[in-house]
């Protein structure tokens, strides 16, 4: 992007909330980013709770609004294992503590998605957590913020425990490094959270370690409060109140840079100077296109005689032809009940696999039929698909498991794939 040019009291969001962190937030991405345009922000943050499920749509519409994407999560840090599912805590810990992660460029931008994804693979105990450990071997190229007062350090902060909170502070400084971890400062309405927020102050002058201002954005407008307020009932299973109707006093909105300067230009201006300077030092491009389209590699069984992810991919699927040939579509020969001639279906077949190969989707393909053929191995009810992907002659014929009935599912073999099918692979 064209440089910022940022003026002396603009102000960066940095940890906010969309309809990605479910029930939890009412904002979404495209009219967030008209909104930031008419409060004239050059750029803005994503930090959804425990995932990065908007990254890429977020990303996309900041930059078609000319707006700064910085694209992070907010984690669920255990000072534990991620492995440990005991409940056992100590006296004033906690299970697991907020942090904000916003990745400064592409290799903290690939950390991000590693240690979101290990979060729910290996470390999902109510929440998908991350370690102390994961999080050094992955925090290059990232930017921590201490996320208030559920965070590792207000949390101590909010129970009257100032040494473990600069302890835990000064063990994630080392971490991220010096100049890349922020203790996090917000506004609040009690006069006990108010106190967390001076009593950050004073760990910022002991330990060094620099302030940043946030509103922790839930939604967008003052008065979509009471939306929010309702998802978060719906969350937690309970009914909204008759007295919370009253949006006036509410303040997780995304304000503007006016408004964060009144709350905390007076004495804290440098909290809210550091917003830009954060945002300058992320500089993050992700790829996206067919050139540089970031799927995984389906590993290619050892003793399949196969070096390459097409060859095997047509294997996989001549094999399946042929299976179904024998079993169902000769019989049906002999009943004179098979629709189309078995030229018809392997011309089709043909015109996928080429298609299929042309657009570098074969791993794709073997990915969802792995995942299909296991569901089905262990009972795992599977429907027919959606869209005319679904409905191709590779996907029928990938594997027996895919559907014992989908003959009235597949087109006629005289449609090759359809320009839907070709970007189904996009929408799923």
């Amino acid at each position: 992007m064209e440089p910022l040019n940022f003026k002396p009291r603009d102000f960066v969001h940095l940890h906010l909330h969309s309809d990605y962190s479910l029930l939890q937030s009412t904002i979404q991405l495209k009219p967030l980013a008209r909104r930031l345009t008419e409060l004239e922000m050059k750029a803005c943050a994503l930090t959804d709770y425990g995932n990065m499920y908007g990254a890429v749509s977020f990303f996309n519409a900041m930059r078609s609004e000319g707006i700064k994407p910085i694209v992070g999560y907010e984690a669920f840090l255990t000072f534990g294992s991620r492995f440990d599912r005991s409940t056992a805590l100590g006296a004033g810990e906690r299970a697991y503590y907020n942090l904000i992660l916003l990745a400064a460029d592409l290799e903290g931008y690939q950390n991000l998605v590693h240690l979101s994804s290990k979060a729910f693979t290996e470390g999902f105990f109510h929440k998908p957590r991350i370690d102390m450990e994961i999080l050094a071997e992955r925090s290059s190229g990232l930017i921590g913020l201490s996320a208030g007062i559920d965070g590792p350090v207000g949390h101590f902060l909010l129970n009257g425990n100032e040494q473990k909170a600069l302890s835990n502070a000064k063990l994630l400084e080392d971490i991220f490094g010096a100049g890349n971890f922020f203790l996090e400062i917000q506004d609040h309405s009690d006069e006990r959270r108010q106190k967390v927020t001076a009593d950050t102050v004073t760990l910022s002058k002991q330990s060094g370690i620099p302030l940043v201002a946030t509103n922790d954005v839930h939604y967008l407008n003052q008065d979509d409060a009471r939306a929010q307020q309702t998802l978060i009932a719906i969350g937690e299973g309970r009914t909204v109140s008759d007295g919370s109707r009253d949006t006036s006093s509410a303040i997780r909105y995304l304000r503007s840079a006016e408004e964060m300067w009144d709350i905390f230009g007076a004495e804290l201006s440098e909290s809210l100077t550091n917003t830009v300077k954060i945002a300058e030092m992320c500089d993050l491009d992700i790829p996206q296109g067919d050139e540089v389209r970031q799927l995984p590699n389906y590993p290619i069984p050892v003793d399949s005689g196969y070096s390459t992810i097409d060859d095997y991919f047509e294997k996989v699927l001549r094999d399946g032809f042929e299976d179904r040939k024998r079993t169902e579509w000769l019989p049906m020969i002999e009943l004179g009940s098979l629709k189309h001639s078995l030229e018809e279906y392997e011309e089709r077949l043909n015109i996928e696999i080429a298609t299929i190969k042309k657009m570098g989707f074969p791993g794709y393909f073997l990915i969802v039929w792995d995942f299909i053929a296991y569901a089905k191995d262990q009972g795992i009810p599977v429907g027919p698909g959606r869209g005319s992907a679904a409905g191709s002659l590779a996907m029928l014929n990938g594997s027996r498991r895919f559907g014992e009935n989908w003959n009235s599912h597949v087109r006629h073999p005289g449609h090759p794939l359809s320009p839907s099918a070709q970007s189904a692979v996009h929408r799923a």
